[in-house]
C-alpha cells in the first residue's frame, strides 16, 4: 500500500489526536516507556566501554580538545553530548544515562508513529517491543544507540513525507548525524537510504536513462560484497549479510529513477550531510585538529576492525547453545531463555526474505516502505562482532521493518507475530535488561540473574552494579587513591580507561586503549620516554586482556623491571614508581 499523499502538518497531527484509539495506544507507549526506562535507567555497568565516554568528556569539559590532545575513533558527535551531560548532572556515570534514556524513548515513539499510519495496536506492541529490545539491555552511552534512533527518524520522514521537497535534505542531514556518530554505521544507512530512493518508484524509464541509478547501486553492491566478505563468516554472512547484497542485485534490475533525478537526489543528500559535519568540522579547523582528525576516525579506526577477537563469536554457535538447553529441558528459565535466543538471531533471516519477496513482487521500493529497507542495511552492523549486544543494537530498528511487512499479513498472522513479541519483550525485560554482561554467553543464554547493588562507595559512579564487580573496583581504586595524589597521573594498559575517571587521576597520554593508540615506532618510543621522563605515579595492568599488542606487551615488560608491586586485585596488577 502506497504512503497517502502529504497533507499539512497540523491538518494530519490534528486528525491523529482527534483519534481516541490513537490517543489511547499512544498514551500506553508513552507511560510504558516511562516507567521502563526510569527503571532502568540506573541499572548495569560495563567499566571499559563506559570509561572510555566518560573520560574522554571530562578531558573535553576540563578544556582539552578532541583528537588532538583526546584520542578518538568514532567521529565525535557522542562526545560533545556527554559533555553537556556532565555539565548539566555532574561528573557521574549516571549523568550519561539521561540523553541515552532520551534516545531510546524517542526511538520507541517514531516506532509507534512509523506503524500507527496503518495500525494504532500494532504500533503500540511494536513501540514497547523496540523499548525491550533497545538500550536497556545493554546500558552504556555507545554512539549506536543514538544511530538507531536517526535511522528510525528517516524511515518516519520517508512515511508521512515521501514527496516533500524539503525530505531528502532533512534525511541527508539525518544521515551524516549517522555517520559523524559512528561511521560505518552511516555507510550502511546511506546505502538503505540511496537504494529506496533510487527503486521508489517503477517508472519504466529507458534503460539508456537510468545507467546512473544502476552504475551507484553497482559500486555498492561491490563494497557491500567486500565488506560482508572481510568483516564476518558463515554464521553472519546467511543471518545478515546476504540480505542486502541480494536486495541491491534486485535493486540494479528494478531502478527506474532516470539518470537527471539520480543527481538531484544525490545533490539534496550531501547538501544535508555537509549541513550535518560544519560544526565537527569547525570545530577542528578553529582548534587546529582537523589533520588527527582524520587520522584518529578513518587510520586508527580501520585498524580497530582488525582485532582478531572481534571475529570469533558467532550467533549460530549461540543458537546451537540455545537449542541443546531447550532440548535438555532442565528448567523453566532455561527452556524460555533458550527459545528466545535460537529465534532472535532468526530476525535478520525472516525480514531480509519478507523484504526481497515484496520488492520482488511489487518492483517499488515504496510498496515495500521505507522501514524494511533500512533495517537491512542497518543489520550489518550485527555482523562487526556477533554477540548479543550487537545484535540488540540493530533490533529497534528490525523490529520497526518486520511489523512494518506484517501489516500485509491476515489478521490472524499479524496477530500471532504481536503475540511472540509481547512475550519475547517480557522475555528480554525479566532476564536480561540491566542484568551484568559478566554472566557470559552461558549464563546470558541460560536466563541467569544477578542482583545488583547500589555503588555508593564510588563516588562518581551513582549506578547499581554487580556486588563482586564493585567490591574489586572499590579496592583497585583505594589502592590508586592511597598512593597517588589527584594532581599527578597514572597509567592504565591496555584497556580499562574507567580508573582514570573513577580514580580522578589524569592520563599521561591522548590514548585509551594501547591496541589503537600505539602504533610500533615513533609513538611507542614516545610511551617509553615519557615513563622515563616523567613516570606516571601508580601503573595499573590487565595481563591478559585481549587488547594486548607486542607494544603493550613490551611496556609491561619494562613496568615490571621498573616499578614496585603493591597489590594484585582480580584481573588488576598494580604497580607504583620507585
Amino acid at each position: 500500500m502506497p504512503p497517502e499523499p502529504a497533507k499539512d502538518l497540523v491538518t494530519r497531527v490534528s486528525s491523529r489526536l482527534s483519534n481516541r484509539s490513537f490517543l489511547i495506544a499512544f498514551l500506553f507507549v508513552l507511560v510504558f516507556n516511562t516507567l521502563t526506562l526510569a527503571y532502568f535507567h540506573n541499572r548495569f555497568w560495563w567499566p571499559p566501554d563506559e570509561g572510555v565516554y566518560a573520560h574522554t568528556a571530562e578531558r573535553m569539559l576540563n578544556g582539552e580538545i578532541l583528537n588532538k590532545d583526546v584520542e578518538e575513533i568514532h567521529t565525535g558527535y557522542i562526545h560533545f553530548i556527554h559533555v553537556a551531560a556532565f555539565a548539566a548532572f555532574g561528573t557521574k556515570l549516571l549523568s550519561l544515562r539521561y540523553p541515552l534514556m532520551a534516545a531510546a524513548f524517542l526511538q520507541s515513539c517514531f516506532v509507534f508513529l512509523i506503524i500507527a499510519k496503518r495500525d494504532v495496536f500494532i504500533a503500540a506492541v511494536a513501540a514497547g517491543t523496540a523499548t525491550a529490545f533497545g538500550a536497556i539491555q545493554y546500558l552504556n552511552p555507545q554512539p549506536s544507540w543514538y544511530c538507531v534512533l536517526f535511522v528510525t527518524l528517516i524511515a518516519f520522514f520517508f512515511t508521512y513525507f515521501p514527496q516533500e521537497k524539503w525530505t531528502i535534505f532533512v534525511v541527508g542531514l539525518l544521515v551524516g548525524f549517522v555517520f559523524l556518530f559512528r561511521q560505518i554505521t552511516g555507510v550502511f544507512v546511506a546505502m538503505g537510504v540511496v537504494t529506496y530512493l533510487l527503486t521508489r518508484k517503477n517508472e519504466h524509464s529507458l534503460i539508456r536513462d537510468t545507467w546512473l541509478a544502476r552504475s551507484l547501486l553497482g559500486v555498492m553492491l561491490v563494497g557491500t560484497v567486500l565488506y560482508v566478505l572481510s568483516a564476518t563468516n558463515t554464521s553472519g554472512l546467511i543471518l545478515f549479510g546476504i540480505w542486502p547484497i541480494v536486495l541491491l542485485v534486485q535493486a540494479i534490475f528494478y531502478a527506474g529513477t532516470n539518470n537527471r533525478r539520480v543527481l538531484e537526489i544525490c545533490a539534496q543528500l550531501a547538501v544535508g550531510f555537509v549541513a550535518a559535519s560544519i560544526p565537527i568540522l569547525l570545530y577542528h579547523v578553529a582548534h587546529g585538529s582537523l589533520r588527527t582528525f582524520v587520522d584518529d576516525t578513518i587510520l586508527r579506526a580501520m585498524a580497530i576492525q582488525q582485532l582478531p577477537y572481534l571475529k570469533l563469536p558467532k550467533y549460530m554457535d549461540q543458537q546451537a547453545i540455545a537449542l541443546a538447553d531447550v532440548m535438555a529441558f532442565r528448567s523453566f528459565p532455561e527452556v524460555v531463555n533458550g527459545i528466545f535466543w535460537f529465534s532472535l538471531p532468526l530476525i535478520g533471516l525472516v525480514i531480509g526474505g519478507l523484504t526481497l519477496t515484496s520488492l520482488a513482487k511489487h518492483r517499488s521500493a515504496t510498496e515495500v516502505g521505507a522501514a524494511p529497507i533500512l533495517a537491512i542495511f542497518y543489520a550489518l552492523v550485527a555482523v562487526f562482532q556477533q554477540i548479543p549486544i550487537y545484535l540488540f543494537y540493530t533490533l529497534p530498528i528490525l523490529v520497526a521493518g518486520l511489523f512494518w511487512l506484517s501489516l500485509q499479513w491476515r489478521r490472524r498472522s499479524i496477530l500471532a507475530l504481536a503475540s511472540v513479541a509481547i512475550l519475547f519483550s517480557a522475555t528480554a525485560i525479566y532476564y536480561d535488561a540491566g542484568q551484568p554482561i559478566t554472566r557470559l554467553l552461558i549464563g546470558i543464554i541460560r536466563g541467569q540473574r544477578v542482583a545488583l547493588v547500589p555503588a555508593t562507595s564510588l563516588d562518581r559512579v551513582g549506578l547499581w552494579v554487580e556486588p563482586d564487580s564493585l567490591k574489586t573496583y572499590q579496592e583497585v581504586i583505594g589502592v590508586i587513591q592511597a598512593n597517588s595524589q589527584p594532581n599527578e597521573t597514572i597509567f592504565v594498559l591496555p584497556y580499562n580507561p574507567e580508573l582514570y575517571f573513577l580514580a580522578n587521576r589524569k592520563n599521561p597520554f591522548r590514548f585509551w586503549n594501547t591496541a589503537v593508540g600505539i602504533r610500533p615506532g615513533q609513538e611507542e618510543q614516545h610511551v617509553f620516554d615519557i615513563l622515563k621522563s616523567t613516570p606516571p605515579r601508580v601503573v595499573v595492568i590487565v595481563p591478559g586482556d585481549r587488547n594486548n599488542t607486542p607494544a603493550s606487551r613490551r611496556i609491561i615488560e619494562y613496568v615490571h623491571e621498573n616499578y614496585t608491586p603493591l597489590k594484585t586485585v582480580g584481573s588488576f596488577e598494580i604497580y607504583r614508581s620507585l
